[in-house]
Parts: C-alpha cells; sequence; structure tokens
C-alpha cells in the first residue's frame, strides 16, 4: 500500500492543482473528463507516487490511448 494516504492534504491539494487547474475534485470521476484529460491523470498520479514514495519515475510522454470494443 503506497504511503498516499500520509500526504499532507495541502500537498495533495497542491499536486492536484498543478495537473488540473481550478477544477473541483469531483470531476475526476465522470467519464467524459478522463477521456479528454488521460495525460493531467497519469501526471496527477505520477506525483502522488514520486511524492509519497521518493521514486523518480523514469520520463514518459503520453500519445493516447483507446478504447477496446469487446463484442
Amino acid at each position: 500500500m503506497l504511503p498516499i494516504n500520509k500526504l499532507p492534504t495541502r500537498q495533495i491539494a497542491t499536486i492536484f492543482y498543478t495537473a488540473f487547474g481550478d477544477l473541483p475534485f469531483e470531476v475526476i470521476s465522470s467519464f467524459e473528463f478522463a477521456e479528454y484529460n488521460a495525460h493531467n491523470l497519469m501526471f496527477f498520479s505520477s506525483m502522488l507516487l514520486e511524492t509519497a514514495t521518493n521514486f523518480i519515475l523514469m520520463p514518459f510522454e503520453f500519445k493516447g490511448w483507446t478504447i477496446l470494443l469487446i463484442a
């Protein structure tokens, strides 16, 4: 289990603001938000991981994603 719950709320809010600007936390749960802001979600997740564990991730570039249709 990652120690993200031990991070100060202000630190998490600062990381969130860096990734998403002035959006409310509730907006993340919507599918449309996730579809158009996947790169910001990846950045937010990687920053939380790095801050909580002092683990430096390899640089990456998010190129896009698709949803596979299952018939």
